[in-house]
């Protein structure tokens, strides 16, 4: 283990997981409902985290009492039954590793070659048992009798209601979702189905003739998921093709209805929203901010968005003068309204008229690959007010990170979507990481590991910017973006948000498909567009152009924590980090995203300008002096090097489910230093004995 891995212990605390209690990990492990299964997820993954530090740290039997209470809690989930196999397995136990691997192969686990070939079962491997095991893990795997799953069945819908039961909701344990189904449309439903619209607006006229003359899909077999029980609602009687998601009480009872949408799947398209938010506490937040610091939970999200789902949300008070803008990434999978409660409404009117108006053939193909929402995002940002031409489209005003519905243009939404034909639609960008500069936890930043990292999706990236130097770099790629009928594809990369002064986007290839971007360390400041609004967010906007359209956009997000101070000197050296300052200190940043530190860190430096250490100033008075590894100084030879360090500890300390505050805790490792010569300023570290 290096030495860099080992300065700084910090574990991922419940609340970043999403807290389950012992008293609710206790009811979960009991019969439960189906809609319960999200939160079992949740403590299921507590567990899982549990079990993998028990094994790294050598205590097998301690983990395979997690696996068991996994095997408990997930009495259908083949996982826990092989991890207790396995570690059977390691602990000398043959028959009760073979007995867990024939529960796991009853419950579904069918990857023969994992098993063949993994270590973990390696005692096991000329047991004859053990080889007619693998055998079994080739063949197909058909539901036990007693299996939940087999009683499934898709949905009907009756008197335009799509009913959300237990009848027809499967929780999907390799997704995380719950998957919800419903019957297929009759061959003649297009027939029986009446006017796409009966609204008298100019778009809703245009859709209308349209869906009459058989040019316009309508919202056949469309879905709208109303999660705030009716307190801002679509005006569905103007769209009675639209089909409303309804819950059961049971459903309703584990509030499946209710709030941001992370955890179900439909089996056909949906337009959704949710006018609430949290409040009243130190976790208040906008819906999608509920998701924007959980990277599983954002990818959730994200697949929902490629499977044809679009859910709208207030900002609430996430973008205002008074906190600013708090949002520490954007994202095109959803749509954010500027204002609380009601905002929404006019989004959800123009987004499902459009949705109406695309050709059958289109629209029938863009769902089957994915692609509808992408294309109404393209749509709806191409089309609003203040975006007139493709270079407005370029340009930070058509992609803020939250909408003012005084910009939308439904009309130039509907004949867009109208005048779109089936060989020739937007592409989609899907973008990678290839390279990127890391920051050294206890050196660069003090938050849980990853720390930098927020997200990875194919359609947005989002960075903290937690490192001492002035700027970090990245390497992304969008070489697997598509489209639809193989066209050559360029690309455009375009600052959207944060001073382009402070960012160099550099692309690698001919076509741009791979760029190197640049961020400097960025203050907060005013939006061009708002400027009572203050943010410390760079958005970098990526589009793919087909020749005819350019794609939704995709975004590199990168957030500086506005609540630090930093001072530089003109070789973009960092001179000091005031965590305390008694300005900055008081600007609002999400405290899952950061934890208030009470000290300042000045840096020094070599003549030759190479890093030493820092000396830590605590808010209480107190002064300690720390090697550049992030080690804290005990004593210092003649020369005034270090000549013994500590290893020191970071604890998150809770206040209730969230995190509190950062501890700084001496551990009792020590390491001593040896230099090569009287030069040798930095030295080797030895643990001490």
């Amino acid at each position: 283990m290096s030495i860099v891995r080992i300065i700084v212990s910090c574990v991922i605390p419940l609340f970043a997981l999403g807290l389950v209690s012992g008293a609710v990990q206790q009811k979960l492990s009991a019969q439960r409902s189906v809609f319960e299964e999200p939160q079992a997820h949740v403590a299921a993954g507590q567990l899982v985290s549990q079990m993998l530090q028990l094994t790294a740290a050598g205590n097998l039997e301690a983990a395979q009492d997690r696996a068991m209470e996994l095997a408990r809690m997930h009495p259908w989930d083949p996982g826990p039954q092989y991890n207790i196999a396995c570690l059977s397995a390691v602990r000398g136990k043959k028959q009760l590793a073979l007995k867990f691997l024939r529960e796991a192969l009853r419950l579904g686990f069918r990857n023969a070659d994992h098993m063949e070939k993994d270590p973990d079962l390696q005692t096991l491997s000329d047991d004859p048992e053990f080889k007619r095991l693998v055998e079994t893990a080739r063949q197909p795997f058909e539901l036990p009798r007693d299996h939940p799953d087999r009683n499934k069945e898709p949905g009907v819908i009756q008197d335009g209601v799509a009913l959300v039961s237990s009848r027809n909701t499967r929780w999907n344990r390799v997704k995380g979702v719950l998957d919800i189904s419903f019957a297929p449309l009759a061959a003649n439903a297009r027939d029986d189905a009446g006017d796409a619209t009966v609204g008298n607006a100019d778009a809703e006229v245009k859709v209308r003739k349209w869906f009459q003359a058989g040019t316009a899909a309508g919202h056949l077999g469309d879905l709208y998921d109303n999660r705030d029980r009716d307190h801002s609602n679509l005006n569905l009687s103007k769209f009675p093709q639209l089909i409303r998601v309804e819950y059961d009480d049971e459903a309703k009872k584990v509030r499946t209805d209710w709030g941001v949408q992370i955890y179900q799947m439909f089996d056909r398209p949906v337009l959704g929203n949710s006018s609430t938010a949290q409040v009243g506490s130190r976790g208040w937040r906008s819906n999608p901010r509920i998701f924007l610091f959980n990277e599983p939970q954002t990818r959730l999200v994200y697949n929902q968005y490629v499977s044809n789902h679009l859910y709208v949300y207030p900002e609430h008070s996430d973008y205002d003068p008074q906190h600013g803008d708090v949002f520490p990434a954007n994202i095109p999978f959803c749509v954010i309204s500027q204002g609380s409660s009601g905002s929404d409404r006019p989004f959800l009117e123009a987004l499902a008229i459009t949705m109406a108006a695309f050709r059958p053939e289109v629209k029938q193909l863009l769902v089957k690959n994915g692609l509808l929402m992408p294309t109404v995002q393209y749509i709806f940002r191409r089309s609003n007010r203040n975006v007139q031409s493709d270079d407005d489209y370029l340009a930070p005003g058509a992609h803020p990170i939250v909408f003012d519905s005084k910009q939308l243009d439904p009309v130039r939404m509907v004949e867009m979507a109208h005048d779109m034909h089936f060989d020739n639609l937007p592409p989609m960008v899907q973008l990678k990481v290839l390279e990127e500069d890391q920051g050294v936890p206890g050196k660069d930043f003090f938050f849980p590991p990853p720390g930098q990292k927020l997200f990875d999706t194919p359609v947005a990236i989002a960075r903290v910017y937690r490192t001492i130097f002035s700027s970090r770099r990245m390497v992304i790629d969008a070489s697997d973006s598509r489209d639809l009928h193989r066209k050559q594809l360029s690309f455009r990369w375009v600052v959207l948000q944060g001073d382009p002064q402070l960012v160099s986007i550099r692309p690698l290839t001919e076509r741009g498909e791979k760029a190197e971007i640049i961020f400097q360390w960025h203050p907060r400041i005013p939006i061009p567009d708002n400027p009572s609004i203050l943010s410390s967010r760079v958005d970098i906007g990526v589009f793919a152009f087909n020749g005819t359209y350019y794609s939704a956009p995709a975004f590199v997000s990168s957030f500086t924590l506005s609540n630090e101070k930093r001072e530089y000197n003109d070789q973009g050296q960092i001179l000091s980090m005031d965590y305390a300052d008694p300005v900055a200190s008081k600007n609002y940043v999400d405290p899952y995203i950061e934890i208030p530190k009470g000290w300042r860190d000045d840096y020094q430096y070599s003549d030759e300008g190479q890093l030493l250490g820092w000396k830590r100033t605590m808010t209480d008075g107190g002064v300690h002096e720390f090697h550049n590894d992030g080690t804290l100084i005990v004593s210092r030879d003649p020369m005034g090097r270090p000549a013994e360090s500590r290893i020191v500890r970071y604890d998150i300390v809770p206040a209730g489910n969230m995190p509190g505050s950062l501890h700084m805790a001496e551990t009792d490792r020590v390491l001593t230093w040896k230099y090569q010569s009287d030069e040798d300023r930095l030295g080797t570290p030895i643990p001490k004995q």
